[in-house]
């Protein structure tokens, strides 16, 4: 078997996931997206977009 190039991580599903992403990544940005001003953007880092997900997932519960 070949050595691996980059260190990897075990997910067991998409709730893991975004789980491990937020821990690592936590105040990184996970999405920038442009807004209706010229030039500016907003950015969601790793852990707000796994609490927007928490949020969604409990209105259903």
């Amino acid at each position: 078997m070949q050595k691996r190039i980059h260190e990897t991580i075990e997910i067991t599903d998409l709730k893991d996931m975004l789980k491990k992403s937020g821990e690592i990544y936590g105040e990184r940005p996970a999405y920038k997206f442009k807004t209706d001003v010229e030039d500016k953007f907003d950015i969601i880092t790793h852990k707000e977009f796994r609490e927007m997900v928490d949020g969604l997932r409990n209105s259903f519960d």
